[in-house]
């Protein structure tokens, strides 16, 4: 309980510092008129959408006031942005303390939590790369000292994208000071989220490779050993849609929607409509949904609709033919 009440406290007063970026992230919306509504809907997502990244575009104006300051902005500059992109975890090892905790703050009372001992264990798979491979952004917010004259807390927004998801954070990065190094203490992330429906973005895959709850499985197990995107890549590669055995229907969201909302998928193979329902109760910034849906011998088609609170966000039609 003491971990996540100092999450909370964390999320709080970054929240007041980020009053004016946060909004456009959490909540944002572009207003204009066109005589074409459906045109309206696709221009005014794909404005909102470049309003929400264009944040993320100033993430070298912060500028050090001191000797301290420039130190720790590099370390976040090349040892975290680096190490990340690059996947290159000695990087990132250099600069962990030996205390150092990782705190994924994603609903009420739920937080994960990992030592520096796990934190490196669980991405001693990753495959160092010459060439980015994903995609950081932070946009400092301050840089301040704290009570104890060794440690200085920044206040930041972050982005991670690659292939298949773009989760957005507020973070909370704790630095402290050790034989005159500055080393990384804490790191807290609050995953942001779109509150309009109409934001979300998904992909949808239909697999006869898995059935039942074992792609979840499976993708929990690689999410951070290899990462997300290649955990999705890996286990979905040659995914096909075979009408004569029972098939798992995969649903990939960009960015969470936000707790309580309430998703939706449609799934439509010959004359039969099969619904199903999700309530979202904990913000995830790798969601994925597994549904399974029988085999209809004669139905050489499946159309697979996703809403969240009602707003249609994806749909994919994929037939027997496409697997030639």
């Amino acid at each position: 309980m003491k971990q996540f009440e100092s999450v909370r406290n964390v999320v709080g007063a970054t929240l007041r510092r980020l009053a004016i970026s946060g909004v456009i992230l959490i909540a944002c919306v572009v207003v204009f008129s066109t005589s074409d509504p459906s045109f309206a809907g696709t221009q005014t997502k794909k404005m909102a959408m470049e309003k929400a990244a264009s944040v993320f575009d100033t993430a070298g104006s912060y500028k050090p006031t001191n000797a301290d300051e420039t130190v720790i902005v590099g370390i976040i500059r090349n040892n975290l942005k680096n190490g990340f992109e690059r996947r290159d975890l000695g990087l990132i090892k250099a600069i962990l303390s030996a205390d150092f905790k990782y705190r994924l703050l994603t609903g009420k009372n739920k937080t994960w939590v990992d030592t520096r001992e796990t934190y490196l264990g669980a991405r001693t798979d990753w495959v160092k790369s010459s060439a980015p491979v994903r995609n950081l952004k932070y946009v400092i917010q301050s840089v301040s000292k704290s009570s104890l004259a060794n440690e200085l807390r920044v206040m930041a927004l972050s982005s991670r994208s690659s292939k298949h998801f773009s989760p957005k954070f507020i973070e909370t990065l704790v630095f402290s000071k050790t034989s005159g190094k500055w080393l990384l203490k804490n790191q807290s992330q609050v995953p942001l989220h779109h509150q309009n429906p109409a934001m979300n973005t998904a992909q949808i895959f239909v697999t006869e490779r898995f059935q039942g709850h074992y792609f979840m499985a499976a993708f929990l197990k690689r999410l951070r050993t290899v990462g997300p995107s290649a955990a999705v890549e890996t286990l979905l590669k040659g995914a096909k849609y075979d009408n004569e055995v029972e098939q798992s229907v995969i649903v990939v969201f960009r960015e969470p929607p936000p707790p309580g909302s309430t998703v939706h998928l449609k799934i439509k193979y010959g004359v039969y409509d099969y619904p199903v329902d999700y309530k979202i109760e904990t913000v995830d910034p790798y969601l994925v949904i597994e549904t399974s849906a029988g085999e209809v011998h004669y139905a050489r088609f499946m159309t697979v609709k996703v809403f969240v609170d009602g707003q249609e966000v994806a749909n994919r039609t994929i037939t027997v033919a496409d697997n030639k």
